[in-house]
């Protein structure tokens, strides 16, 4: 697991922190980014992706907790 957190000192803003983090499973299910921004009204904003179900498909998804959800499925 990883996590970040970013911090903005610029002047006159308020302190922003972001908090991120990965995962991976063995299984194929990866969490490619799990982000809370407190700045953007707490929003949460999700990555993942799914390999290994179907050979050569992978599934990702990328949206956030109010107005996006994509999914996509790619095969090689």
């Amino acid at each position: 697991m990883t996590s970040t957190s970013t911090h903005d000192f610029k002047a006159g803003s308020k302190l922003n922190n972001t908090l991120s983090l990965e995962w991976e499973h063995d299984s194929g299910f990866k969490l490619d980014k799990l982000e809370f921004d407190p700045s953007d009204n707490g929003s949460f904003t999700t990555e993942c992706s799914l390999s290994g179900l179907v050979d050569g498909v992978k599934l990702d998804f990328k949206g956030n907790d109010s107005n996006k959800a994509d999914i996509t499925a790619r095969y090689d």
